[in-house]
């Protein structure tokens, strides 16, 4: 995306922020975070808030619940007549322990965005301590004015972790991919972790019993055939299905 259409695209998105909250002045961190949410609208968005990992609204309530974090708020806006405060739901997790409460996440089936700071700022400039896995290797750019870069710096999924602190200890970590296309149906599966790979192709009546074959026999080799993340593109789907 070239840097003429990634500036229409933000200044479109603040369009449809001050449409969607018409009588209030957001705040200039809400506004971000809302950008990088609606561009990984099926993630767990993770926001790097000094030494915490912020979840906000929706994202907020459900990482409360899961991981049995405090649930707190966070002034979001003000009202631009009244000048009355509101607040969005916020969870957070400390940045020295985020691979175990990404673990958890990711665990648990849900996909995860890092959003990391990729400015300076006074603090970090001057901070000896070690990095999260995430931010590790990310040169900061000079400091803004107005407001802290971020950007997504990974997406974390079930069937894509490599990490051993996030890893299943007693299981494979697979994960698989399911294409049709005319009389053919393709299945793989692989493991990230480990290398382990294996692909084949079923054709005929018989495709899906064979398919199903397959699986069993995977299952009996490996001890229980697991797999934590699929894919299945629409476009490719068998019809009837």
């Amino acid at each position: 995306m070239s840097h003429f259409d990634r500036h229409q695209k933000q200044r479109e998105f603040r369009l449809q922020l001050e449409r969607e909250f018409p009588e209030f002045e957001l705040v200039k961190w809400y506004a971000q975070f809302r950008e990088l949410k609606a561009s990984y609208p099926d993630t767990v968005l993770l926001y790097r808030l000094g030494d915490f990992y912020e979840t906000f609204d929706d994202d907020a309530k459900l990482v409360a619940e899961l991981l049995d974090v405090t649930l707190t708020s966070k002034h979001f806006a003000t009202h631009k007549r009244t000048n009355v405060q509101q607040r969005a739901p916020m969870a957070g997790m400390p940045y020295h322990a985020i691979e175990r409460y990404v673990g958890a996440i990711v665990g648990a089936g849900y996909r995860v965005a890092i959003a990391e700071q990729t400015s300076e700022t006074p603090s970090s400039k001057s901070d000896t301590r070690p990095k999260s896995m995430f931010a590790a290797g990310i040169e900061q750019r000079a400091p803004r004015r107005d407001i802290v870069d971020r950007e997504v710096v990974r997406v974390v999924t079930p069937g894509t972790v490599t990490e051993p602190g996030m890893l299943p200890t007693a299981q494979n970590n697979y994960l698989t991919a399911l294409i049709a296309d005319g009389g053919r149906i393709g299945l793989a599966y692989a493991d990230l972790s480990t290398g382990e790979f294996c692909c084949t192709e079923f054709a005929g009546e018989r495709k899906p019993a064979e398919a199903g074959k397959w699986f069993k026999l995977r299952d009996a080799n490996n001890d229980g055939f697991i797999s934590r993340e699929e894919f299945l593109p629409f476009s490719a789907a068998p019809k009837g299905q």
